[in-house]
């Protein structure tokens, strides 16, 4: 789907680079939400994020539905067409390859309970650790290297379950995997580290509070403040020992 405007197109790309394949119904409802039926399922834009992009071009959020709501067959790309119609009630009614189907964008069922979220596992330089009930995870010194795995449960679309995490102490930044449950961090300095995750359901109702765990990286002598005051020491007195020589010459 694209824009023609100023003798130019611009082309409609969603976030995570959804491109929209196959567009062969479009709708544009009356509170300005635009309604899309391509072969990758039905899609929701909402108003705001399409005068966004109408505005400069950035890629839009959207809902999509498809087969885990129920829908079967794809979005014809030849006839009929179009293959999305909204009729004087409100409905929107799609035609697919397998069927034909309706639904109502005023009344769509939402799941209002957030997924609970787990920290289910912590392996450092490729040794599981046990999770304490309560407190903070002490791994041993010179670990560089951790793995942290997740999980969400959500009984009814899990397919679309979200999940996000940061590790602060080392980022500021949540990261949003696709397709795993696992965070991977390499080349930590000691110090103390808070590992935080958490998730969305279907609908995109994030759980607030998600799961937490504290962990403590142990330094080795050599990384220890004591080394480094030593360090400091030595220097001192290499200076002044050839501070001293130089004076006698």
């Amino acid at each position: 789907m694209a824009l023609y405007r100023n003798g130019r197109f611009v082309s409609l790309h969603g976030t995570y680079d959804e491109r929209f394949r196959g567009v062969s119904g479009i709708v544009r409802l009356p509170d300005g939400d635009l309604w899309l039926h391509g072969a990758d399922g039905l899609y929701r834009i909402a108003a705001a994020d399409v005068g966004r992009w109408l505005k400069d071009g950035t890629a839009v959020p959207f809902e999509r539905f498809n087969a885990q709501d129920g829908m079967r067959g794809h979005a014809p790309q030849l006839r009929p067409v179009p293959s999305l119609r909204r009729d004087r009630d409100g409905l929107l009614w799609y035609a697919t390859t397998g069927s034909v189907g309706s639904i109502d964008p005023a009344r769509i069922p939402r799941n209002r309970l957030a997924p609970p979220v787990e920290i289910v596992g912590v392996s450092a330089e490729g040794l599981r650790h046990a999770i304490p009930a309560g407190g903070s995870l002490a791994l041993p010194q010179g670990t560089r290297n951790v793995q942290f795995d997740f999980t969400a449960l959500s009984l009814s679309i899990p397919e679309r379950v979200r999940l996000r995490y940061r590790l602060t102490g080392f980022e500021r930044q949540w990261q949003e995997p696709v397709g795993r449950r696992q965070a991977y961090y390499t080349n930590l300095a000691p110090g103390r580290y808070r590992f935080e995750v958490t998730a969305a359901n279907e609908d995109g109702l994030w759980n607030s509070g998600g799961a937490a765990l504290e962990i403590v990286i142990l330094p080795t002598f050599v990384q220890s403040v004591w080394f480094k005051l030593l360090l400091a020491a030595l220097t001192l007195l290499l200076l002044y020992g050839s501070t001293r020589h130089g004076s006698a010459i």
